[in-house]
C-alpha cells in the first residue's frame, strides 16, 4: 500500500484509503442510525477511538460478529457482514470519525427550488 494513501490515527490500525472509504459506507448504512454520525452514541453506545482502542481489535470483531443482548445486531453470525467486512469495521471504529460536510446557508440557498415566485405569493393571510 502506498504510504501516501494510508489513513492513520494514533493507536488505530492503519487502513488504506479504499478500505477506510468502504468501511465508512458500511458504517453509514448499518451503524450510524444507532451510534450516530460522529459515533458519539444515540440509541447505541458511543464508538469513539478513546473507547474502541481500549477494547482492541479482537474484542471489537467479536462484538460486531455476535452482537449483544441489549440490541446490538449480530452482523457476522447473521451473514449480514462477511469476516473481511467485520475486520474492516473493527479497524474503522478505532479511527477518528470523519467529519460530515458543512451544509451552511450558501449550500442551502444553492439547493433551493422556487416553486412559487415571491411576487406570486399571497400578500394577505388566507385563513
Amino acid at each position: 500500500v502506498d504510504p501516501a494513501h494510508v489513513v492513520r490515527t494514533n493507536g488505530a490500525p492503519d487502513m488504506s484509503e479504499s478500505e477506510f472509504n468502504e468501511a465508512k459506507q458500511i458504517y453509514f448504512q448499518r451503524c450510524a442510525g444507532c451510534h450516530g454520525v460522529l459515533r458519539k452514541g444515540a440509541t447505541g453506545k458511543p464508538l469513539t477511538p478513546d473507547i474502541t482502542q481500549q477494547r482492541g481489535q479482537q474484542y471489537l470483531e467479536a462484538l460486531i460478529t455476535y452482537g449483544t443482548p441489549l440490541g446490538m445486531p449480530n452482523w457476522g453470525s447473521s451473514g449480514e457482514l462477511s469476516k473481511e467486512q467485520i475486520t474492516l469495521m473493527a479497524k474503522y471504529i478505532q479511527h477518528t470519525p470523519p467529519q460530515p460536510p458543512e451544509w451552511g446557508m450558501p449550500e442551502m440557498r444553492e439547493s433551493w427550488k422556487v416553486l412559487v415566485k415571491p411576487e406570486d405569493r399571497p400578500k394577505k393571510q388566507l385563513n
